[in-house]
C-alpha cells in the first residue's frame, strides 16, 4: 500500500504545514493531516522500540548459550595424553545438543517478532533430557587436575548479568517507590526481599525477567540448604 505521507518523511511538522499551505489546502484538512502523520510516526516509533526490545531479549537468551558452546567446543578439541573415552563421548554428545539448541533458538528468533517465552536457554531443553545428561556426567570417572563442565548451569557472561541486573534493579526501585507511596506494606516487604536477593547473586548468575522470580529462587535455595543441613 502506498504511503500517502511519504513525501513528508524527513520534514518537521512546521515544514509540513508550510508545504500544505503553499498547496492551498484548507486549515481543517491540514490539522487532520498533521494528526494523521503524528499517529503514523508514533506507531512506527512504537514498532521500532518493540523490535529492539525483542531482539535484545533474544540476544540475551542466546548469548549465554553461545558462551557455553565455545567452552564445550574447546573441550571437544582437547585431546588428553591419557585416553578418557567416557569423558570424550559425553562432551561430544553435550556439544551436539548445544548446537541443536542454538539452531532451534536462532530459528525461533528469526521467525517470530515476539519476546521469547523463557529468559534462559536451559529452559528450552526438556527436563528429562537435562536429567539424563546430568546422570551421565556424574558417572564419568574423576581425573586429577582435569577440568570438567557441569551441564546446564544457569549462568551467563558478566556483561549479560550486569545489563539484566541493572535493568531489574531499576524496575524494583521504581515499584518500591510506588508501593511506599501507596502504603502497600506487603509489596514493600517483597520488593525489599527481592532486591536483597538480587544483590546477593554472584556475578555470573542468570537474572530473571521479573523480581518475583527472585523470591521463588530464594525459597528453593533455602529449602535445599535446609535439606543438606
Amino acid at each position: 500500500m502506498r504511503d500517502p505521507h511519504r513525501r513528508f518523511a524527513n520534514k518537521t511538522y512546521r515544514e509540513i504545514i508550510w508545504v500544505l499551505r503553499r498547496e492551498e489546502m484548507p486549515e481543517v484538512i491540514i490539522d487532520r493531516t498533521i494528526e494523521a502523520i503524528k499517529e503514523q510516526r508514533r506507531a512506527i516509533s512504537t514498532a521500532k522500540r518493540q523490535r529492539t526490545a525483542h531482539r535484545q531479549a533474544w540476544d540475551e537468551l542466546i548469548a549465554p548459550l553461545q558462551h557455553e558452546r565455545r567452552i564445550v567446543r574447546s573441550m571437544v578439541k582437547y585431546k588428553p595424553s591419557t585416553p578418557a573415552p567416557e569423558r570424550e563421548a559425553f562432551v561430544q554428545d553435550y556439544y551436539d545438543l548445544l548446537n541443536k539448541a542454538y539452531a532451534k533458538l536462532a530459528s525461533m528468533r528469526d521467525a517470530r517478532d515476539t519476546l521469547p517465552a523463557h529468559s534462559h536457554w536451559t529452559d528450552y531443553v526438556p527436563e528429562r533430557i537435562q536429567d539424563a545428561f546430568i546422570v551421565e556426567a556424574s558417572l564419568i570417572p574423576i581425573r586429577v587436575k582435569a577440568k570438567f563442565k557441569e551441564p546446564f548451569t544457569r549462568t551467563v557472561p558478566a556483561v549479560i548479568h550486569n545489563r539484566r541486573r541493572g535493568r531489574l534493579l531499576r524496575h524494583i526501585n521504581s515499584e518500591l517507590d510506588s508501593a511506599v507511596s501507596s502504603d502497600d506494606t506487603d509489596k514493600v516487604h517483597k520488593l525489599k526481599a527481592a532486591r536483597d536477593a538480587l544483590r546477593a547473586l554472584p556475578t555470573n548468575a542468570h537474572i530473571p525477567n521479573h523480581w518475583a522470580e527472585l523470591l521463588v529462587t530464594s525459597v528453593k535455595d533455602a529449602q535445599r540448604d535446609s535439606s543438606l543441613g
